[in-house]
């Protein structure tokens, strides 16, 4: 006797090319900086998702479960959020997912506590080039963007991370490092730390930001730091936030606030990005 079949391989329909503006009601002053959401369906229903480069499996809230319209394929544990805390939940299958006018069907869903959907690199890796600014996303098949800087994917199943990793030039030394277009803020870089000195621990603040169960609020302070990214010179500032717990998630980051100076050209197929 023959298992019956519970989950379908995925197929996609796709769009010749497919221009998404972000949802401009979430550029708030709760979380300055850019805030890469789109509108989406899922199973038909409407859904605000993150962008996020930092994640590879997506992440589907555990309310939506109660349409009854997933099907189930088994549970997993992992650590995604800002401060490394662990979640369990069902992986699902959605019927479809509709980004644009491209359609992705039997697509898989971790779901968990968090209270935002988030798009991880299962997805947008499957898009062969896609363009993101600081106000939208296009996404075309037969783009050629000519891009020359190496591109990396770097991932951690049992944290559900997975990171687009390119060269840069921080403070003036040479360093591949991760692009985390889910990390929302006015910082261009976020580094992770188990300790402030006595001086840092004078000049830390409270700050706010996105994690499981939305809007938290953790200690920070900010450094100066100037860096290349593809030839584009910037100086901003690092957020060193204290991390109270271990995490999985890589003590520095590239954030979607370099999206305010230029804008990022992802190239799957020959595993390169351009920044201008």
């Amino acid at each position: 006797m023959s298992r019956q079949k519970i989950y379908q391989q995925p197929s996609v329909d796709w769009a010749p090319v497919n221009h998404v503006d972000y949802v401009k009601t979430l550029q708030t002053k709760a979380v300055p900086g850019i805030n890469p959401v789109v509108p989406v369906l899922i199973n038909q229903q409407k859904v605000d998702a993150v962008l996020d480069t930092g994640v590879f499996i997506s992440i589907l809230p555990n309310e939506y479960l109660k349409s009854g319209r997933f099907k189930s394929i088994g549970k997993v544990s992992n650590s995604f959020d800002a401060e490394g805390r662990s979640d369990t939940g069902p992986l699902v299958v959605a019927d479809n997912l509709t980004i644009g006018k491209t359609v992705f069907h039997n697509v898989i869903f971790q779901t968990t506590t968090a209270k935002k959907t988030i798009l991880g690199l299962q997805i947008l890796k499957q898009f062969p080039h896609f363009h993101m600014t600081d106000t939208a996303v296009t996404f075309d098949p037969a783009a050629e963007y000519d891009c020359h800087r190496p591109m990396l994917l770097s991932s951690d199943p049992s944290a559900n991370s997975a990171y687009l990793v390119f060269p840069v030039v921080l403070d003036q030394s040479v360093r591949y490092e991760y692009l985390d277009s889910g990390n929302i803020g006015d910082a261009l870089f976020f580094e992770h730390v188990p300790y402030f000195s006595p001086e840092e621990q004078k000049q830390a603040t409270s700050f706010r930001a996105l994690t499981t169960t939305g809007v938290g609020t953790f200690l920070a302070v900010y450094r100066p730091m100037t860096a290349t990214v593809d030839g584009i010179k910037l100086t901003g500032k690092v957020q060193k936030a204290l991390r109270h717990i271990p995490s999985l998630i890589p003590d520095f980051l590239l954030t979607s606030a370099l999206l305010q100076h230029g804008s990022f050209y992802f190239d799957f197929p020959t595993h390169t990005l351009c920044y201008k």
